[in-house]
């Protein structure tokens, strides 16, 4: 082998070490997020005036191998409603996410079921 073979071979293993190492870290983090709640101010892109943000909720549900598996809702501007009870994210709660108690995501769990009902 010649010398630069011989380093691709060692760089090729030390990308895998990082990986797993990585990998390991973010499964440390997301498992400290299972049970928790948190809210986030989503818009469309190039919002213009605060009524073009409205409050996308999100608990997290449980661990998938290093993926957090989360329960979402929001009402968006328009009044389209999303709920998504397993989505799937790796490196999800950072940045502008608002940690919130259990009762302010059930209050607006609840609220959300009211608009659904009275359509």
């Amino acid at each position: 082998m010649n010398q630069i073979a011989e380093l691709e071979e060692r760089e090729r293993e030390i990308r895998t070490e990082l990986y797993r190492l990585r990998g390991i870290e973010t499964q440390e983090r997301n498992r400290s997020l299972v049970g928790r709640c948190f809210k986030y101010r989503n818009s469309y892109s190039c919002p213009e005036k605060p009524s073009d943000y409205w409050w996308m909720y999100t608990k997290v549900m449980k661990l998938k191998g290093a993926n957090i598996i989360c329960w979402q809702f929001q009402t968006d501007r328009d009044g389209k409603i999303e709920i998504e009870f397993a989505r799937s994210y790796y490196n999800h709660m950072v940045g502008d996410q608002v940690e919130i108690s259990e009762s302010e995501f059930n209050k607006a769990w609840r609220s959300i079921q009211k608009k659904i009902a009275s359509r």
